[in-house]
């Protein structure tokens, strides 16, 4: 049966106003009028979610961003929320999964800055993480930043010889050196897995962070807040969003052979 259409944007209009306001526990009350007209509704859903995210009330939340997600399973938005409250509740699993999903949503929608965005945050809650640093490593080979995919393929090269898998590790190097041929980096990484020595574990990045404490949480949005404002500003950063834009369905055409972690 169909809701009232008009009660439902009524409470939508409140709620937006008090949140506009920041009254987070007045929104609450109109979003949910709003969602029991339309309980599917993506936008009440993710209106609510959002004013319980910023109540931290982050179980609550986690359960409207899910429903979200289901409604609408090609946005990344409510995935993103859904790995930020993982990390902040502590289950680090859960967050990486998500982030990973999230990344994956953000390249097929071809906003690979945020893709990459999320594979770095995926490597620094666990720099051992192969699918991340396989991610990053063919983005930044593409967009011709090889200091950095050199980085990315010594870490994976190291994470298969850690698993055992030494040619693979070998065949990596040996792209990588297709890619810089006069690397000294992937030469000494070439050196180390022949003469059957370890290769240094990848690291958390420098500047990385572990889970997210509680403590630090309105800080950080508020960081992120000015880093965004930041980057609408900065018209190399937009120039850069184009060239990843152009990269991304390249990105998703690499065939499981061309990946270092292929099987």
């Amino acid at each position: 049966m169909s809701g009232d259409q008009q009660a439902y944007q009524n409470a939508m209009n409140q709620g937006h106003s008090a949140a506009w306001d920041q009254d987070w526990e007045k929104a609450c009350s109109y979003y949910r009028v709003a969602l029991a007209e339309f309980p599917e509704n993506f936008n009440a859903l993710t209106s609510l979610a959002l004013a319980l995210f910023e109540l931290q009330h982050y179980p609550e939340s986690l359960d409207f961003y899910t429903r979200a997600a289901k409604v609408t399973p090609t946005d990344p938005l409510p995935v993103q929320k859904i790995a930020e409250i993982f990390e902040r509740l502590g289950d680090l699993d859960k967050a990486t999964r998500a982030y990973l999903e999230v990344a994956e949503l953000y390249a097929r929608n071809k906003d690979i800055e945020k893709a990459v965005r999320s594979w770095s945050h995926v490597v620094a809650l666990n720099p051992e993480n192969m699918t991340a640093h396989t991610r990053l490593a063919l983005v930044y080979e593409h967009l011709g930043n090889t200091s950095l995919a050199m980085i990315e393929y010594i870490s994976i090269a190291s994470l298969l010889q850690g698993q055992g898998n030494v040619p693979k590790a070998i065949q990596t190097m040996q792209h990588a050196l297709e890619v810089v041929p006069n690397s000294k980096e992937a030469s000494l990484a070439m050196s180390l897995l022949q003469s059957g020595k370890p290769l240094p574990r990848p690291s958390r990045p420098r500047g990385g962070t572990g889970p997210l404490r509680m403590s630090q949480v309105r800080q950080g949005d508020a960081q992120k807040n000015d880093d965004v404002e930041r980057s609408r500003l900065d018209p190399i950063q937009d120039a850069k969003q184009k060239a990843m834009t152009m990269l991304a369905e390249l990105l998703f055409e690499q065939e499981e052979a061309q990946s270092p972690q292929s099987r």
